[in-house]
């Protein structure tokens, strides 16, 4: 039953109502200019490299009555991109391997906050407006974090002079349309006093949203075969505490401790009801089954940076990151008859991953156009996982007797790096680097008892050129080498279509030649910004699906591939055109792919690889109400997966999320709409026998999965 908030928020046809609230919106605030801002715009040509910043001081921010760093981040164009408030979020984003470029594209106080797991953004909304004395957007080329060319990074500049901390709290709830009503909140507390700094805060909210999932099967001609009906309904409460510890030293002189821990209970009831077709094509009922799930997540992660000025000219950078991610779980399927529940199988998983890497860095200052690099990273990568898969015949469980069920997997990687950065003139940059790794894999299991050994070298070039203290344009070539998933070496449970998927001991990590050209421009006035930029990668050992046996499928890697395309973004102040206050950015990527089918031996897209990405965010600000919405669109191109005896073909489904906030005196309230547009992702499996490459199309599967529609309310607050 849907809760009554939802017959007023959510009717059955919701675009044309959000279309109508947002016209009017759109015409009420229409009138509502701001003040001028308050943005300084500098060209650093010194140690930092050629780069251009943009500065928000706090008054410029004022009007808005901001409560988190965040909120005035909302404001900033250009920064939803790097906090991802555009991104599509449907997939996860890659795992670069190491820490040398997987950073936040963040800064606190000029210095990065060490992260994998940990996602430093969050910090930004549990950190107070009122310890922000400003905000700089940073574009050019950031040494501080090692940020991929053409990237921007936010460096939020805190009060070091405030006497004691200031905290953010909010309270509310999120109601889905299951019929589930859910708490959420959070309490934070963080300061900036002398040479300290902190924030800490504990948070709860709701796990993933429930779904529904309808499949249906036919012949090549259409004529009905099976139609399958499948409710997931999950219950979960994630419970979150973060926190940040620094000491600064004069002659920057610096250390920082940072962590959090994650606590993610299991509770997933899944009942599938099925339908067959008769001789007249009648749907006839045959059938329902459950999966009850129940376990648990356990995640932590520890670590800091320590910088540390050994004369004018060098200077010691170290890091390091400890993290753990653990999960348990036990699945029972029972076939249901009425009242009667007959067990008929399950599976049961117990996986522990570990991570350690540590990294030092020397940078040393030699002449005024010239610095160099060298350091060390080393890295322990561990996953331990046992699963057991069965069925129930007769009151016994059986083995499914499948291969590879479980693995002890390590591997102890070395990288040393140099970079060189040459400033040749005052608008023109170049960085050339060498970097070269060696790791060694140790795995045992019940089925595979191998070691081997990896090594791979990696150079790179990057030229910046500055046109203007506005314009900037870059070329980029490198090197990379992708993350080993140790979870495809071993064989594991499709719960999405309940099949098991086989693991491949033998994998090895994608690598790929990489190159990219881009520009970015800034506006004059402070109206905001657009960026491009081309890029074609040369892919080899592509990740995919490979024959295993005669029959059956398992992850492998297929040769080599192409991958190329274009990025455009803009992002822009609609005041300084003369228009309403508002922020509005969008992005849009198209994308080409080749590789070699190992199933068909004909030429297909790289799988998984959407051909298209946008997203659109736009902020409204109606300071004489003392409100502002938020609209997040995305959406993605089709995604195509093929397999031994079947090609996958999936549409993902446009995301829209609504956000409206209103202030009342030092509180916020804040209402947030999740799957505005209520759509179907949808998915064509074509069925051929005996496999792809005989030709013999059998059957047409297709599946089309809705995730559940949200409301959340909440108040928010400070002290």
């Amino acid at each position: 039953m849907m809760p009554p908030v939802f017959q007023f928020l959510v009717p059955s046809r919701p675009t044309p109502l959000l279309y109508g609230v947002l016209t009017v919106m759109f015409a009420l605030g229409a009138g509502s200019w701001p003040a001028a801002a308050q943005e300084q715009t500098d060209h650093d040509q010194g140690d930092g490299g050629n780069r251009s910043v943009v500065t928000y001081d706090a008054a410029y921010f004022e009007p808005y009555g901001p409560i988190s760093a965040k909120d005035m981040l909302a404001r900033v164009p250009g920064a939803d991109s790097i906090l991802g408030t555009t991104s599509t979020g449907d997939f996860p984003a890659e795992e670069r391997r190491g820490l040398r470029s997987d950073t936040d594209q963040i800064l606190i106080n000029g210095n990065r906050v060490t992260a994998k797991g940990n996602s430093i953004e969050e910090y930004f909304d549990r950190i107070s407006a009122s310890q922000v004395l400003r905000i700089e957007v940073i574009s050019g080329n950031v040494r501080e974090i090692d940020a991929d060319v053409g990237s921007r990074v936010i460096n939020v500049v805190l009060d070091g002079d405030m006497t004691g901390g200031s905290g953010t709290w909010s309270i509310g709830a999120e109601a889905f349309d299951s019929g589930q009503l859910r708490p959420l909140g959070y309490a934070s507390y963080s300061g900036e006093s002398g040479n300290w700094g902190y924030t800490m805060f504990v948070e709860t909210r709701p796990g993933m949203p429930n779904r529904d999932v309808t499949n249906f099967i036919a012949t090549p001609d259409g004529t009905p075969l099976s139609e399958a009906f499948e409710k997931r309904i999950i219950d979960r409460q994630f419970y979150i505490g973060r926190g940040r510890l620094s000491y600064t030293w004069a002659s920057n002189h610096f250390i920082q401790i940072n962590g959090y821990v994650e606590e993610k209970p299991i509770r997933v009831y899944e009942p599938t009801f099925t339908f067959g077709f008769d001789g007249q094509g009648t749907r006839v009922n045959t059938g329902a089954t459950l999966e009850r799930r129940t376990g648990n997540n356990r995640d932590w992660e520890l670590s800091g940076d320590y910088i540390r000025p050994l004369s004018k000219s060098l200077q010691l950078e170290s890091l390091f990151v400890l993290r753990s991610d653990s999960h348990d779980r036990d699945n029972s399927i029972l076939r249901v008859a009425g009242p009667r529940e007959t067990p008929i199988g399950g599976d049961i998983e117990d996986e522990k991953a570990k991570e350690a890497i540590a990294r030092a860095t020397l940078k040393w200052a030699a002449a005024p156009r010239h610095a160099f690099e060298l350091g060390a990273e080393g890295a322990i990568n561990s996953l331990d996982v046992f699963q057991s898969i069965f069925t129930v015949e007769n009151g016994q469980q059986v083995d499914a007797g499948i291969f590879n069920p479980d693995q002890k997997i390590s591997e102890d990687r070395i990288e040393v790096f140099s970079t060189h950065t040459w400033n040749a003139t005052d608008k023109i940059e170049i960085e050339t680097g060498l970097a070269a790794e060696y790791s060694k894999l140790d795995q045992v299991g019940s089925d595979v008892d191998l070691q081997r050994s990896l090594s791979y070298v990696k150079p790179s070039f990057d030229a910046y050129y500055t046109a203007s203290p506005a314009t900037q344009m870059w070329f980029s070539f490198k090197r990379d080498v992708g993350q080993l998933d140790f979870e495809d070496f071993v064989a594991s449970v499709d719960r999405n279509d309940d099949e098991i998927d086989l693991g491949n001991p033998d994998l090895n990590p994608e690598t790929s030649w990489d190159f990219e050209i881009g520009t970015e421009h800034r506006f004059a006035d402070s109206k905001g910004l657009v960026n491009g930029r081309m890029f074609y990668r040369r892919v080899n050992n592509v990740s995919d699906l490979i024959p295993f046996g005669d029959f059956d499928s398992q992850p492998g890697n297929i040769g080599s591939g192409n991958n190329y395309g274009f990025e455009v973004e803009t992002s822009l102040r609609l005041a300084q055109f003369n228009l309403i206050d508002a922020v509005l950015g969008a992005s849009y990527l198209w994308q080409d792919s080749s590789v070699t089918d190992p199933f068909t031996g004909v030429k297909r897209d790289i799988a998984l690889l959407a051909e298209t990405e946008m997203s659109v965010n736009f902020r409204h600000d109606i300071k004489a109400w003392g409100m502002s919405y938020d609209i997040e669109y995305s959406n993605q191109g089709p995604r195509i997966r093929s397999e031994f005896d079947r090609f996958r073909r999936g549409n993902p489904r446009p995301n829209m999320i609504l956000t409206v906030e209103k202030q009342l005196n030092e509180m916020l309230f804040r209402l947030v709409w999740n799957n505005v547009l209520k759509t179907s992702s949808r998915r064509i499996t074509t069925v051929f026998t005996p496999n792809q490459a005989a030709g013999t199309l059998t059957s047409i599967e297709e599946r089309l999965t809705r995730p559940m529609v949200s409301v959340s309310a909440a108040l928010i607050g400070k002290f």
